[in-house]
């Protein structure tokens, strides 16, 4: 049997969204993958109907946590990684792209970090 060119047909197009396709990383702590481990396991135990990985378990959790994450949880995760290396980072870039933008109370601080009089904001006059 012979098809002309006017009988062929094109495969139906199937459109796929990749973005639900993409994968990314995540670094875990210890802590953190030994709680996934120990999720993963109570669910799989007696799951005849399918398998959950840890990667199943970590997408479900975040995703039904992005919409109930509170304020306060927030702060917390804040606070939790507070970074003073890059606080004074940041305030030592701002401070050299506006002359005297140090806030006064760590400018008196780093003041007596080194030892130089307390209160003291101006330089000495020639009769001290």
């Amino acid at each position: 049997m012979e098809l002309n060119v006017a009988q062929k047909t094109n495969p139906p197009v199937v459109k796929i969204d990749k973005r639900k396709n993409q994968q990314f990383r995540v670094v875990l702590n210890k802590d953190a993958n030994e709680a996934l481990e120990e999720i993963t396991n109570l669910i799989n135990k007696d799951f005849e109907h399918g398998e959950i990985n840890k990667s199943d378990i970590a997408n479900w959790v975040l995703a039904k946590v992005k919409s109930k994450i509170s304020t306060q949880e927030i702060e917390q995760i804040k606070e939790d990684n507070f970074d003073e290396s890059k606080v004074l980072a940041n305030l030592l870039k701002n401070a050299k792209s506006d002359k005297n933008s140090l806030p006064e109370d760590v400018l008196l601080a780093l003041k007596n970090h080194v030892g130089l009089a307390k209160g003291r904001s101006k330089k000495p006059s020639k009769k001290d």
